[in-house]
């Protein structure tokens, strides 16, 4: 017979309200919420959403040196002037210390002299400021390179205010990083000077003397030849080069005649646990690049001190970079590990070309001209000490620290939140297909009582939203760094994640049309009983299942199961949540239920159990077949 219109709309309602999870697009939005919390006690403050799950498929990250994969603590060891190999002693920014020669000896004579006027051009072309904290420590409040270079000076046993005081700037050029170089004009009563410091590939250019024991000498071939090898040793050894400079010619461009008064070679050694971040990233299948404004062999034997460098890399310089089209620079950025003496606009083909490839690419940087190269990143990384407003607001990461091995694990969180994004969104949709299975058949049947639309959003957001959440929240697989990058093409529920759909929601959907089919012949039709037992079934068997969502291969009693305690007060609150419309007479009417004896509560505990059986048994095929026959569909190693 024909059933009434509104008996219809209302079945038509239900079967509406099972197809579709209403709590999903809430618990996702929650679940990236406290994943940047989780980020922001670990040092990485994000500054969009969207960035929390892209930090888990990044397969690049272009990263600074300086005050990224090292501390900022620039120290001068060594120092070249007036022909002499000079070492300087002491530790951090203190001025206890000594400049000596290589023997030990105090230096005298011309030497004593030249180092003199190199100290004396560090102090006046420097706009930093050492400072005594009340806990004794020494601190400098400015640009670290500059605040070396005052530590130098008072190492040598200048007076920094002595130095200052008797100078009058006429004129300042600052440093910017497409300059490379920063210069004053000086009046004080020995004349008008003008003091510059930068780099040595920027400058020798511009000198046309050096300071020697014997006076000026005028630079010749050979003479540069010699000064660029110097440098070359100097960066060998890590160290990043400085030359210092002073002249006189004051009228027009007074950065030109100069004489060259020596090199600085300055140690920033590389932040703790930058070694161990730098190999979590191979793990991980993520490759780690270097972009930065010193000098190449530099860079390379920092690359190589934390492990960076590997066998085939190659290292290209701006010169090099400015040479070479787009297309060149894509064929051959796999290779390159460093990009050295680059500017910031170059940093922006370095993305491109990175995308180009079918990278994901993270993008660190602290300056304005970085904004370009940060925004153009999936993940734009903005330093939070040393960065600026611009970067920041370009960025969608900022890093408190500035620490590279913060980037590691916002990685690792990333992928630890988009796993749990797959887990809950499973789980939901499993749930639902059991729902929407049984809310058909039933309605198909004529006879049956159906499922009321209060029942169905009872399940969704009351019993199944809680789990969801803690799936949500549950704790990172220890094994998630081992696993390379998921692809950006690899869609995020595929073939494998149809399987198990189909597998949960027809043994949920079967359980619950089983419990009908069981009690029909002991309630007449049209009683409340059958309906009562399939809408417990409905809402107990998803809580059971959270279980086995936790991992996609791994067994639930091999996966520890009650190691989660969200995911355990979750189950135990939403089952109590459930029962309570069965139990309390007086809510009976509201939901339309019956109560239960006692056998039906044995066949309820059976029903419910049998989802979690059958995917267990598919999970002990599918962790004997190739990883692209997996249940569920996540594809990385389950938990042990």
């Amino acid at each position: 017979a024909l059933r009434p219109w509104h008996v219809l709309l209302l079945e038509a309602v239900s079967f509406a309200v099972a197809a579709i999870p209403e709590g999903l697009p809430a618990i996702t939005t929650i679940t990236l919420a406290l994943g940047t919390q989780r980020m922001a006690k670990l040092g990485a403050i994000v500054r969009k959403l969207s960035a929390v799950e892209t930090l888990g498929a990044a397969t690049i990250i272009c990263s600074d040196k300086t005050g990224t994969l090292t501390q900022n603590r620039i120290v001068v060891r060594e120092v070249w002037s007036a022909g002499a190999s000079l070492r300087v002693s002491g530790e951090g920014y203190a001025p206890e210390g000594a400049i000596t020669e290589s023997t030990g000896a105090a230096l005298s004579g011309e030497i004593a002299k030249v180092v003199s006027e190199l100290v004396r051009t560090a102090v006046l072309c420097n706009d930093a400021v050492l400072e005594r904290t009340p806990e004794g420590e020494w601190r400098v409040v400015g640009d670290p390179t500059e605040g070396s270079l005052l530590t130098l000076a008072a190492r040598s046993g200048a007076s920094l205010e002595e130095l200052r005081a008797a100078r009058k700037v006429v004129r300042e050029i600052p440093f910017d990083s497409e300059r490379k170089r920063m210069a004053v004009v000086v009046a004080d009563a020995t004349g008008t000077t003008v003091h510059v410091k930068g780099s040595l590939e920027v400058l020798l250019p511009r000198c046309r003397a050096i300071a020697t024991e014997q006076g000026e000498k005028t630079l010749d071939d050979a003479e540069r030849t010699h000064i660029t090898a110097q440098a070359d040793a100097f960066a060998s050894r890590g160290l990043r080069v400085l030359a210092i400079c002073n002249g006189t010619k004051v009228d027009g461009d007074p950065e030109t005649e100069l004489t060259l008064l020596g090199l600085v070679g300055m140690m920033d050694p590389p932040r703790a646990g930058v070694l161990e971040a730098i190999a979590a990233c191979g793990t991980a299948g993520v490759r780690v690049v270097m972009i930065t404004g010193d000098h190449q062999l530099t860079a390379m034997t920092i690359a190589q001190e934390i492990g960076m460098w590997t066998k085939g890399d190659e290292v290209i310089t701006g010169d090099e970079l400015a040479h070479i089209k787009d297309e060149e620079l894509a064929r051959r950025a796999n290779t390159i590990r460093v990009f050295a003496r680059t500017s910031p606009d170059q940093k922006l083909r370095i993305v491109r070309a990175f995308k180009k490839l079918g990278h994901i690419v993270a993008m660190t940087g602290d300056g304005v001209n970085d904004a370009p190269a940060l925004a153009e990143a999936h993940i734009g990384i903005a330093m939070g000490r040393s960065g600026t407003d611009v970067a920041r607001q370009a960025s969608a990461l900022v890093l408190a620290d500035d620490n590279f091995a913060t980037i590691v694990t916002a990685i690792r969180e990333g992928r630890a939140v988009y796993r749990n994004i797959q887990k809950f969104v499973f789980f939901l949709l499993s749930s639902n297909a059991g729902l929407a299975v049984a809310v058909f058949a039933i309605s198909m049947s004529g006879s049956w009582l159906p499922l009321t639309p209060l029942m169905i959003l009872w399940i969704n957001l009351v019993t199944n939203g809680l789990p969801a959440l803690a799936l949500g929240v549950d704790p990172a697989d220890a094994s998630q760094m081992n696993d390379p990058p998921r692809r950006p093409s690899e869609p995020f529920f595929g073939a494998r994640e149809a399987w198990g759909l189909a597998l949960v929601g027809g043994v949920m959907g079967f359980a619950a049309i089983a419990m009908y089919a069981w009690t029909y012949c002991e309630h007449a039709a049209g009683l409340q009983g059958p309906r009562t037992l399939a809408f417990v079934v409905l809402g107990l068997s998803p809580l059971l299942h959270a279980w086995s969502c936790r991992s996609p291969i791994a067994s639930l009693f091999a996966a520890r199961p009650f190691v989660s305690l969200p995911l355990l007060g979750a189950v135990v609150l939403s089952a109590a949540v459930q029962l309570v419309a069965i139990l309390i007479p007086w809510l009976r009417p509201v939901f339309r239920t019956d109560g239960l004896v006692a056998h039906d509560w044995v066949m309820v505990g059976i029903a419910s159990v049998a989802v979690v059986v059958a995917v267990e048994i598919a999970k002990a095929v599918a962790r004997r077949l190739p990883s692209s026959f997996s249940v569920e569909g996540a594809a990385h190693t389950a938990p042990s």
